[in-house]
């Protein structure tokens, strides 16, 4: 199977900034500790620097052939 960089692009951070926040908003448990003060944001910045974002990006790799790369193994340095 063809294999694909795990570098994440800025459409892929900007989709998966938006589904996990939208997540937590609607109450689902974060994955770090937080303090009441923070914001949806907040911990999704924690979540990602801490590499414990429940996600998976899917990419298309050849024809009708899709590879999933978990967030936590990605390459996203550039947005933190």
């Amino acid at each position: 199977m063809e294999e694909t960089a795990p570098i994440m692009t800025k459409y892929e951070f900007t989709r998966i900034k938006g589904i996990r926040i939208q997540q937590l908003i609607d109450g689902f448990p974060p994955f770090v500790d937080v303090n009441p003060d923070d914001k949806e944001e907040d911990t999704f910045k924690k979540e990602l620097v801490e590499r414990k974002i429940p996600l998976k990006v899917t990419r298309p790799c050849g024809f009708k052939k899709f590879v999933e790369i978990p967030v936590s193994k990605m390459d996203f340095e550039r947005f933190t």
